[in-house]
């Protein structure tokens, strides 16, 4: 068995410290108290910290202060023995690393133990599901930003005029411009039935996939479903004909010969995951590594809680996504069914039970009819709501429902620009 406990090293580190005051002041950034096992090198950091924060210089002398006296003789001797194992500092940087690589390893360690203990205990599925999504969350060790000056923020920014700027493109480049897209980020995308949400998810997840890994959560539709519609989307095979069963040999010897590659290189997952709950869907994408994920639908998320409210239910649901989304860093997507009828133009407080995803949503987008004419019947809407890193509204957008795909509006369709594999 591996030990999750290394004297030596945590010695090591306490030496390097007390060896050079930039390793000291560097170590007290990036390091933390629960990094360390050993009660001994334990007590030594917490003073060092303790010490920095009164304003005063840390060296051996000052953090024994904090120290009760009958530490002081045992502690003084065992920072002697810290000096003594240091023969060089110029692998600190690695030894930080293996120290916090233990530390996460007896986290997740522990918390595996209290799922085994669970386990004798409860038959509580939700429970257990949600202690092992804690075990996988444990292995995260994704460093939290630090804090910034403003001459060091100022400087970045400097340095980075005239780089592009790295967003997630849907694709779609008419949204691409209104959307700047970022890992962290919680989208909505609502819709009354039949809109449209599926479908033009399903395409923004595809041509997202050319890039990261995606991962589809379909609560309402089945895996197989959803991907007749992408062999329709970025092949053009009439999607009646493939619904119908009426594609012959040739189509087939045509379809394997030019898309099999294209959709072998597509990074995108399709889960049938019809009664899941927040904790499984959130476990899945981790398992999976997602930068993206795509909900469909929000509402269909099994709480756990029969007793919540509608409101409730909804408010949880949102307030976990948005964690999600912040603290895994993936794009959540999440689709949302608008609560009114009717032909008047959605908007925010269209969605069912809305107000808490109002206020968690990076951005919100709502697709719509232009009108219900028969001659408009293939032009949808795509009205940005809410956006917090840029514009609000309206959106032309050409739905080919034979192919199930949208493309950027134009007059002329000479310009349709967005393709179906880039």
């Amino acid at each position: 068995m591996i030990g999750t406990v290394n004297t030596d090293l945590e010695k090591m580190v306490i030496g390097e410290m007390f060896s050079d005051e930039g390793i000291l002041i560097e170590a007290l950034s990036e390091l933390t108290a629960d990094d360390f096992s050993d009660t001994m090198t334990k007590t030594i950091f917490e003073s060092a910290a303790v010490t920095l924060s009164k304003g005063q210089k840390v060296d051996p002398v000052t953090i024994q202060s904090e120290w009760i006296p009958e530490q002081k003789s045992i502690l003084k001797n065992f920072l002697y023995e810290c000096f003594q194992g240091v023969i060089s500092t110029s692998a600190y940087k690695n030894h930080f690393k293996q120290l916090q690589d233990l530390a996460i390893i007896r986290k997740a360690r522990t918390k595996t133990a209290d799922l085994f203990d669970l386990f004798e205990s409860t038959s509580d599925i939700e429970l257990l599901r949600g202690k092992a999504t804690d075990i996988l969350q444990a292995f995260d060790s994704k460093s939290q930003e630090k804090r910034v000056d403003t001459v060091t923020s100022f400087d970045r920014f400097i340095e980075e005029i005239g780089q592009p700027r790295e967003y997630m493109k849907t694709g779609i480049k008419s949204l691409d411009y209104f959307l700047k897209i970022e890992k962290g980020d919680f989208i909505i995308i609502g819709g009354r039935p039949s809109s449209g949400k599926t479908a033009i998810t399903l395409q923004m997840a595809a041509n997202m996939s050319e890039t990261y890994k995606v991962v589809y959560f379909s609560l309402e539709t089945s895996a197989n479903k959803l991907f007749d519609r992408l062999i329709a989307n970025k092949s053009m095979t009439d999607f009646s004909k493939i619904k119908r069963g009426e594609l012959n040999a040739q189509n087939k010897q045509y379809l394997i010969e030019q898309y099999r590659e294209k959709f072998a290189r597509l990074n995108l997952v399709i889960v049938n995951a019809a009664g899941m709950s927040i904790s499984q869907i959130q476990s899945t994408a981790i398992q999976e590594k997602a930068d993206a994920v795509f909900i469909d639908y929000i509402g269909l998320i099994n709480c756990g809680n029969s007793k919540l409210s509608p409101y409730e239910k909804m408010s949880q649901i949102s307030i976990a996504l948005h964690t999600m989304a912040q603290y895994q860093k993936m794009c959540v997507f999440a689709l949302c069914q608008l609560n009114r009828s009717g032909k008047d133009d959605p908007d925010m407080t269209s969605l069912r039970d809305s107000g808490q995803i109002e206020q968690d949503a990076d951005a919100i987008i709502l697709l719509s009819n232009v009108d219900s004419s028969e001659e408009n019947k293939h032009i949808k809407k795509l009205f940005v709501a809410k956006n917090k890193e840029g514009e609000t509204g309206d959106i032309k957008l050409l739905f080919q429902g034979n192919y199930q795909r949208f493309s950027s509006y134009a007059t002329d369709k000479s310009e349709y620009t967005d393709v179906p594999f880039s």
